[in-house]
């Protein structure tokens, strides 16, 4: 019996150990403020990973905010209505081997760029708390980062450190991420070790002609953009999720 066990902890070893080079999809809902939902792809192939908002995605939430604000009825509310959708998807990039993450960011003066950013070094704290979600084991870690209050819910049955947004650096891929400061939960939903044409899923960068910034410059520009939106007590009617 003994014999059996040790067996079997062997071949779940081995499973595990060869994720790193295999290669995986998931898919991530975001729910914004409890209400909005915006669905998510992440890509990784053992060196890189991407996370995608599909520009039909984009194109669905946009008419779902269109009549949302046309069926309000509250006098005291001011939207700007944003059409962000351009036919090209927006997507977080990490290159594990360089370090490097790029980006494909909206800003609030209604314009697109490609952000230059290094893999960022998050610092978790890991609660001891644990439970089943779905079919895996997972742990409970928080963080403050870049403004934000974090819990996060990852697995070390798949011990890759991947998740949503540009959230990382577990022992773990994240299961659940819960920004607490602006509302803003993804949950997996779906997760299969099979990715069919790896390549084709990368963004090329040269199709994209949109100027390109260095993360500080972008979130000093967005910082500026807040504070006219607050001067004048303009709320944005579009995708709000974390840009810093």
């Amino acid at each position: 019996m003994k014999s059996n066990a040790n067996i079997w902890i062997l071949l779940f070893g081995l499973f595990f150990s060869g994720v790193n080079a295999q290669q995986l999809h998931l898919k991530y809902v975001l729910q914004v403020e409890g209400e909005q939902q915006l669905n998510y792809d992440l890509y990784f192939d053992g060196n890189r990973s991407v996370f995608v908002l599909k520009d039909t995605e984009v194109q669905q939430f946009e008419q779902s905010r269109q009549e949302q604000a046309r069926l309000s009825d509250n006098p005291n509310r001011t939207v700007i209505d944003v059409k962000v959708s351009d036919g090209k998807d927006f997507f977080y990039y990490k290159d594990f081997q360089t370090g490097e993450m790029i980006s494909r960011e909206f800003a609030f003066d209604r314009k697109k760029f490609i952000v230059k950013d290094n893999i960022p070094t998050i610092h978790w704290e890991l609660t001891g708390e644990k439970r089943k979600i779905g079919d895996f084991s997972c742990q409970k870690a928080t963080t403050t980062w870049r403004c934000s209050n974090y819990e996060v819910w990852f697995t070390s049955d798949i011990p890759v450190d991947i998740g949503p947004w540009k959230l990382g650096g577990l022992p773990g891929m994240i299961v659940e991420a819960h920004n607490k400061t602006v509302d803003h939960h993804y949950k997996l939903t779906w997760f299969s070790t099979n990715l069919a044409q790896a390549d084709a899923v990368f963004p090329r960068l040269e199709s994209f002609k949109d100027p390109v910034y260095t993360f500080s410059a972008f979130a000093e520009k967005q910082r500026k953009e807040m504070d006219k939106l607050k001067m004048f007590k303009l709320k944005i009617q579009f995708l709000v999720y974390e840009f810093y």
